[in-house]
């Protein structure tokens, strides 16, 4: 049986506090709620288990949002989310150089605050799979192969020389809508957009850890077009190094901040 998925819950507004405590239940989440942001700094110390933070930027008198999440990150790792009415340019700048994990509009609805939360953890499992399986490699090859044929995340394993899909994970399997030995039968150019020359210069930068974090639009079987965040860096077989690479559809969110910024 999988263990409930735990939420701090950081808004100074008692009313809004309190709304977006009974969405996230909803939501199937176990929520503790925090009403500035050194309570959140100092609950994060005692709690037995946080999976996620949602913060709010502006938390009154004290430390605002920004400096909880620098506070707890020095001593934690963890995916936080920042929930807030702002939507100018450069608060989502500022916020952005904190955490990758999200930033959501307080009015954006149930969908969108459900799909940042969810985006969120996958991603920071992404992180966790990513330096795992390639620990996981050193020691065991079978133990590497559990970790990736069970992760519910897509995964590649690619050839940076000729682009080929090495190994695909049943989730990618699923995701991409072709079955296992299809796609290693493929070359990562059937699935992403970009030219060979753009996919190979990206892989290039993944192989020499230059960057690890890219957006790409990949097709599936049945022709769709969707917007991913791939994570993916280089682990060695033998003498032959390849990219692993893991695949996190971000379509909604991204729908999201362009629905944003249209409106800005």
């Amino acid at each position: 049986m999988h263990q409930q998925i735990t939420i701090l819950l950081v808004e100074d507004e008692p009313i809004v506090r309190l709304a977006t405590k009974r969405k996230l239940e909803r939501f199937g989440y176990a929520v503790e709620t925090a009403e500035d942001g050194l309570s959140a700094v100092s609950m994060m110390e005692t709690l037995p288990r946080v999976d996620l933070i949602l913060m709010d930027i502006d938390l009154g008198s004290g430390i605002d949002g920004t400096e909880a999440a620098k506070r707890i990150l020095q001593t934690r790792t963890i995916p936080i989310v920042f929930h807030t009415s702002h939507s100018e340019r450069e608060m989502v700048d500022r916020v952005r150089n904190i955490t990758r994990y999200g930033y959501v509009l307080k009015d954006s609805g149930d969908f969108v605050l459900q799909s940042s939360v969810e985006m969120a953890l996958d991603l920071f499992s992404a992180h966790l799979a990513q330096n795992a399986a390639t620990e996981a490699h050193r020691e065991s090859e079978s133990r590497y192969r559990s970790l990736f044929e069970n992760r519910h995340t897509q995964m590649f394993v690619i050839d940076p020389e000729t682009m080929r899909i090495m190994d695909a994970n049943p989730a990618a399997s699923l995701f991409y809508g072709y079955a296992h030995d299809k796609l290693v039968r493929m070359l990562i150019t059937d699935i992403n957009i970009l030219t060979a020359e753009e996919i190979q210069a990206e892989m290039e930068v993944a192989r020499l850890e230059q960057r690890n974090h890219f957006l790409f639009k990949h097709r599936l079987a049945s022709g769709e077009i969707r917007s991913v965040e791939v994570h993916s860096g280089p682990i060695s077989y033998g003498e032959k190094t390849y990219l692993y690479s893991i695949i996190i559809d971000v379509t909604a969110r991204t729908a999201a901040e362009e629905a944003l910024a249209r409106s800005e």
